[in-house]
């Protein structure tokens, strides 16, 4: 979650300009081997929203983070998500395989089920 230290090693996860600032407006494409520092890159990171951008750590100051800023993270990987339905769905859209239409289904399944006890 975004209320200690996730959000900040998620950043450095998913790889910051150089200079820090997180305007690049190129897509995160799945099919790509992301390297970084000679090893393999994780595809995504997700990040359960628990509080305001501005009071999480992060590289940024907080008056940058704005919701350009979270754009900007989610198309490098960084997804923030307040359910595991967003979450799940995310995953989904990106079609990096890591979330099929069936595991989608079955986590919304989920949810449903534990909504009606």
């Amino acid at each position: 979650d975004n209320g200690q230290g996730d959000l900040l090693a998620g950043q450095l996860m998913v790889g910051q300009h150089q200079d820090g600032d997180s305007s690049d407006s190129s897509e995160f494409d799945p099919e790509v081997e992301h390297v970084a520092g000679g090893r393999e890159s994780v595809k995504c990171v997700l990040i359960h929203k628990v509080m305001e951008h501005q009071d999480s750590l992060a590289l940024e100051p907080s008056g940058k983070r704005n919701a350009q800023w979270e754009e900007d993270l989610r198309r490098r990987g960084l997804i923030f998500h307040r359910t595991y339905v967003g979450a799940a769905l995310e995953l989904f859209r990106r079609g990096s395989g890591l979330v099929s239409a069936t595991q989608l289904r079955e986590v919304v399944q989920a949810a449903i089920d534990d909504f009606e006890w």
